[in-house]
């Protein structure tokens, strides 16, 4: 989780690319604030769909990382 206060971080690394297949806690990427590096984990199964950042940019938190299809059939 990113503090409180901070409205954008810096993407490090990616973990993942589209096509591939994660399942709920596996992490996403790496990102950091002025304040921390933080690990992003996936919050569902499921295959990744799109980057929505490259490396470097900085992502506003609160919007999308990834787009994820979401596997129904783990979700149990």
């Amino acid at each position: 989780m990113i503090a409180l206060g901070i409205t954008e971080c810096q993407i490090l690394s990616w973990s993942v690319k589209p096509g591939d297949r994660v399942r709920q806690f596996d992490k996403i990427c790496e990102v950091q604030s002025d304040k921390a590096s933080v690990e992003i984990t996936s919050r569902f199964d499921g295959v990744i769909k799109k980057l929505h950042y490259k490396i470097d940019d900085m992502a506003k938190v609160g919007k999308p990382l990834v787009d994820i299809d979401v596997d129904d059939n783990l979700q149990n």
